[in-house]
C-alpha cells in the first residue's frame, strides 16, 4: 500500500532502529505474520482488520486505505497538524502537504520503535500544547 514490498525491503528500512539482538520489533511481526508475504496479502490483511465479515477485494482494500489516509477529501492534517508532525518526526515536508505521506508512516514507525526501546519518550495526550482551540471559522466551515 505504500510501496515496500519485500521482506527484506522493510528490514533495511529500520535496521538502524531496531537492530537490537534482545528483540527486533519489524521481524518479530513478520514471524507472527508469515502467510503475508506480499502487498497484496498485506492490503488485504489489513482491510480484513477494518472491516471484519466482508468479502475483501484488493481494489477496494487499496481504495480504503487510500481514502483512509492519503486522500485530502477525507483526511486533512491541516497546516498545524503538518507542522507539528514534521517538528516531532524531524522531518521537512511543505506545510501544503497535508496529508500523510509514505516519508510520515516509515518515520512513525521508527519513533514508535525508539520510544518501545526507551530511546525517546511518547507524547503526553494531556499537556496543554497538544491541545488547540478552533476558531468560530473552523467550527462553521466544519459543520454542514
Amino acid at each position: 500500500a505504500i510501496g515496500y514490498g519485500s521482506d527484506e525491503q522493510l528490514l533495511n528500512l529500520f535496521d538502524k532502529e531496531d537492530s537490537s539482538p534482545d528483540h527486533q520489533f519489524i521481524r518479530s511481526t513478520m514471524e507472527r505474520e508469515p502467510l503475508i508475504t506480499n502487498e497484496k496479502e498485506a492490503v488485504i490483511d489489513i482491510y480484513k482488520k477494518l472491516h471484519p465479515g466482508e468479502l475483501p477485494s484488493f481494489e477496494n482494500a487499496k481504495k480504503l486505505i487510500r481514502n483512509l489516509f492519503f486522500d485530502s477529501a477525507r483526511y486533512d492534517l491541516g497546516s498545524v497538524g503538518r507542522y507539528k508532525l514534521n517538528k516531532r518526526l524531524g522531518l521537512d515536508i511543505s506545510l501544503k502537504e497535508r496529508t500523510l505521506t509514505k516519508e510520515d508512516l516509515v518515520e512513525i514507525v521508527r519513533h514508535i520503535i525508539m520510544v518501545n526501546r526507551g530511546q525517546d519518550v511518547g507524547d503526553d495526550i494531556d499537556h496543554l500544547g497538544n491541545r488547540r482551540v478552533r476558531t468560530v471559522g473552523e467550527e462553521s466551515r466544519l459543520r454542514p
